[in-house]
């Protein structure tokens, strides 16, 4: 299947036509991927030959240049899945040396598209950080120079970053790059043991919660030692942890990505739209509307017996009589179903409580024993001494009887500056995906906006100008996002500002590109502006 101008259609055709018992061929699979064939298609190729063990040998031996393909597409759905049909990564290669990681890297670089997610996944994998030199990562918030300097020995990894290449590599790492690969060198995985504890009980993806979000590395510890433990040791009772800490600062991230690590299914309920104990579980057996239920109840009746995850959020503002229909539950994990009266065995069921009570004590510990420490210090915290604070404060704002059934308090803490400035780029490279997509006048609601690309220069240095402005401690991610807000509306004012009607025509034509850069403002002060990238943009 050679990579030529097949439609879309076509191409997922002739794929189907070469499943099993056709022979399968790695050649077949990269031109699959080269010609955007479906992700689902190409999934139902693989496993049309995944019984055979020769083929299983071949993927994993020599499929490496599938992932490369993969990379192209920036498609992590895709990377994600080839690595675990346990395709073994290629380094250096001699027909291509650079390796994957700054493969994407350059490629999202020159295609002006986002590649943190494929990134993401790689460095999730195991792929190794030092492929990059490590004096363009190491302080991350620095921008990489294009030289390295006199003392930097390079390292066996990354000998291939020959200094033709370097300035490429430099000019395509951005912050959240620099920031995981940053993370990746800093972790350390189970111990063999732990892995094939964590295997058995389907619990091995759970080592990459740090990747899920940014910061809370504290917080990521903690989760996986408790759940590891609690399953580990074969745990018979619901575990019910509680996150504590301000709005913003991760708890509904860290939530969802243990669903997704797990494969269980996760549901959310806002308690503050819950006033009463119908309200959560749903009529009680015997009354009007009770074939409904209610989304608590019919998630842990579909989970019967089944892992799952339940995320409680805002749960400070439930009323103690809520509060009380739950104590049952979170002891034993005996419910009954509200519909039909069912007995529901929830012992599986992992019970996230997520709380604004306690911020306040986490602020100050924060600030006396924390905010201080180099970040290596503070990523290995250990928290206990708060964490029995807050148990207390828990023990007088919700009662022992409540507070006696929660296994384990995971307090989140304040983000650093750094950190700061890392969700705030987060937040542009959405918004630049956003408007990376093409103009089309046609949807409905049209899109004018599109066909751009923004590039920040010193984005370190920018992000961290942003963060002194807009950060407050009681909001979290949710003041950083009022960062992003101030330069949608900055490029957003640009773009108006072209006389030009917006034309469809306009993305076959080079893309309109935006800096957003520092500029002094006199006395010391700086501002983040955004200008029209004429030089680019008449690439």
């Amino acid at each position: 299947m050679p990579a030529t101008g097949y439609t879309h259609d076509d191409a997922n055709q002739v794929l189907r036509s070469l499943n099993k018992p056709t022979a399968f061929s790695v050649k077949t699979l990269c031109a699959a991927i080269q010609n955007k064939c479906d992700i689902d298609t190409i999934k139902d190729f693989i496993k049309s030959h995944g019984n055979n063990t020769r083929t299983k040998m071949t993927i994993s031996k020599d499929g490496w240049p599938a992932l490369y393909y993969a990379a192209e597409r920036n498609s992590s759905e895709l990377l994600l899945y080839l690595f675990q049909q346990d395709i073994e990564p290629q380094e250096h290669h001699k027909d291509f040396s650079m390796p994957l990681l700054a493969f994407i890297i350059i490629h999202g670089h020159r295609e002006s598209i986002d590649t943190t997610l494929a990134v993401k996944v790689l460095l999730a994998f195991g792929l190794d950080p030092n492929v990059i030199p490590k004096d363009m990562w190491i302080r991350y918030l620095e921008t990489p120079l294009d030289i390295a300097a006199p003392s930097t020995k390079p390292e066996h990894p990354s000998k291939w970053c020959s200094p033709d290449v370097r300035p490429l590599l430099a000019s395509s790492l951005h912050l959240t790059h620099r920031y995981y690969l940053n993370l990746a060198c800093k972790l350390q995985g189970p111990t063999a043991r732990g892995l094939q504890i964590a295997e058995a009980n389907k619990m091995s993806e759970l080592v990459k919660l740090p990747f899920f979000l940014i910061g809370q590395q504290p917080a990521s510890r903690l989760v996986y030692k408790y759940l590891s433990s609690h399953v580990g040791l074969g745990g018979t009772d619901p575990l019910v942890l509680a996150f504590a800490g301000a709005s913003g600062h991760g708890k509904t991230e860290m939530a969802k990505a243990l669903g997704g690590l797990l494969s269980v299914q996760t549901t959310a309920i806002d308690c503050s739209q819950i006033n009463s104990v119908f309200g959560l579980f749903g009529s009680t057996w015997g009354y009007g509307d009770r074939d409904k239920g209610s989304t608590l109840n019919n998630h842990l009746a579909d989970n019967n017996g089944k892992r799952s995850v339940v995320f409680l959020d805002e749960f400070d503002k439930t009323d103690q009589a809520v509060r009380h229909a739950l104590l049952e539950v979170f002891q034993s994990g005996d419910y009954r179903d509200k519909r039909d009266n069912t007995l529901i065995d929830c012992s599986k069921t992992i019970w996230i409580l997520a709380t604004n009570s306690g911020h306040d004590t986490i602020s100050r510990y924060y600030n006396n024993c924390i905010e201080k420490l180099s970040e290596e210090k503070r990523d290995k915290i250990d928290l206990r001494k708060l964490q029995a604070e807050l148990k207390q404060l828990y023990h007088n704002r919700f009662g022992a009887p409540l507070t006696g059934r929660v296994n384990n308090i995971v307090p989140f803490l304040p983000f650093t500056s750094s950190e700061c400035a890392v969700i705030i780029h987060k937040f542009i490279l959405n918004f630049g995906s956003e408007i990376r997509q093409p103009i089309d006048l046609q949807s409905k609601p049209p899109k004018h906006v599109g066909h751009c690309a923004l590039h920040i220069v010193d984005d370190g240095k920018v992000c961290a100008a942003m963060t002194e402005q807009f950060y407050h401690k009681d909001l979290g991610g949710r003041s950083l996002s009022d960062a992003a807000k101030d330069i949608k509306q900055k490029v957003y004012d640009e773009y108006v500002a072209e006389e030009d009607e917006v034309t469809e025509d306009t993305n076959s034509g080079p893309l309109q590109r935006f800096s957003i850069r520092l500029i002094s403002m006199g006395e010391g002060a700086q501002e983040v502006a955004v200008f029209p990238d004429f030089a680019q943009n008449d690439d």
